[in-house]
C-alpha cells in the first residue's frame, strides 16, 4: 500500500477511471439498406419459440434455448 501510495498510481488510477466515465460515447448510427435499417431487417428473420417465447430464426426447426420441435413457419 505505502509504495502504491507514494509512487501515486492509486491518484492515476482515479483519474482515468473519472475521465472515462465522463467521456461521451455516442450512439450508434443505424446502417440504412434501401428502405430499412439493419434493426428491422434482423426483426423480420426471427421469430418467437412458441413454447419458451425465446427470439430464433425463421428457418430453425428446433430452439437452440429450450430445445423444443418447432418445425418450419410457410411463408
Amino acid at each position: 500500500m505505502w509504495i502504491n501510495l507514494l509512487a501515486r498510481w492509486t491518484g492515476f488510477g482515479w483519474l482515468a477511471a473519472v475521465l472515462w466515465a465522463v467521456a461521451y460515447f455516442p450512439p450508434p448510427v443505424p446502417r440504412v439498406r434501401g428502405d430499412h435499417t439493419d434493426e428491422e431487417i434482423l426483426q423480420r428473420s426471427l421469430r418467437a419459440c412458441p413454447m419458451c417465447l425465446e427470439e430464433i430464426k425463421v428457418e430453425a426447426r428446433r430452439c437452440r434455448h429450450c430445445g423444443a420441435d418447432v418445425g418450419q413457419v410457410s411463408a
